[in-house]
């Protein structure tokens, strides 16, 4: 399944009205190159605090994308463009219109790529 695909398949049954901002959160696998990501939705943000992204009122859960990259900044890079393009694309679906949109590792920065 594509990155797209999986979006749309993870909040196909809606998202809570009160999600503010969504927060691609990556992980690294336990394989070999292998990163997986998350999606979840809060519903605070602040562009100055990333612990906004620590409150979930959704959440894909056990439900990841595994992205397969030789180390994990070249996980963060291919994640970010994945989502750089979906955006820029308007190909994300319609829950996603004017929330805010980040991505990092879960013990990491964030990174925010939509901020209003």
């Amino acid at each position: 399944m594509d990155f797209g695909k999986w979006i749309y398949e993870a909040v196909k049954d809606g998202v809570p009205d009160d999600a503010a901002a969504f927060c691609f959160n990556l992980y690294e696998s336990d394989d070999d190159n292998k990163f997986d990501v998350q999606l979840i939705a809060s519903p605070s943000f602040d562009e100055n605090d990333s612990d906004w992204a620590c409150e979930e009122c959704f959440t894909t859960g056990e439900e990841l994308y595994t992205v397969t990259a030789d180390n994990w900044e070249g996980a963060l890079e291919t994640v970010g463009r994945m989502i750089e393009k979906l955006v820029s694309e308007k190909e994300l679906p319609v829950c996603f219109n004017d929330r805010r949109i980040a991505y990092g590792f879960v013990d990491g920065d964030l990174y925010i790529i939509r901020k209003t």
